[in-house]
């Protein structure tokens, strides 16, 4: 995040470029929301993203779209979803990048959960 500010970060969020795409992926996959099995999982995790945001950042608003990231995150690995912009996003996480504005698309798959046999 350096170079910018929170409130310049959260207006990219805002722009077509990043709202539209992220948008069409909640509803993508609020499409498959009956195939999410670990609803208390993914609200642990949701809680857990936003807890560790504000006491870095100290923005409730940044952290609610960390929140909400790391939920649409989750529940794609849950139900199996792809989309290579998801995993651009996913990617700028891993990378300690906040992600707004234009997100890279990734061809690689979310590293998904070993399925119990």
């Amino acid at each position: 995040m350096i170079g910018k500010n929170i409130d310049e970060l959260l207006d990219l969020r805002d722009e077509d470029k990043f709202d539209k795409k992220w948008v069409d992926v909640y509803h993508q996959i609020e499409n498959q929301k009956d195939k999410i099995k670990n609803k208390k999982l993914i609200d642990d995790i949701r809680k857990e993203a936003f807890l560790k945001a504000y006491s870095l950042f100290k923005s409730s608003d940044l952290a609610s779209y960390v929140s909400d990231d790391f939920e649409l995150i989750s529940k794609a690995l849950e139900i199996g979803y792809h989309n290579k912009w998801l995993n651009g996003l996913f990617q700028c996480y891993l990378s300690n990048i906040f992600p707004c504005g234009e997100i890279r698309r990734k061809k690689e798959d979310l590293p998904m959960r070993k399925k119990e046999v």
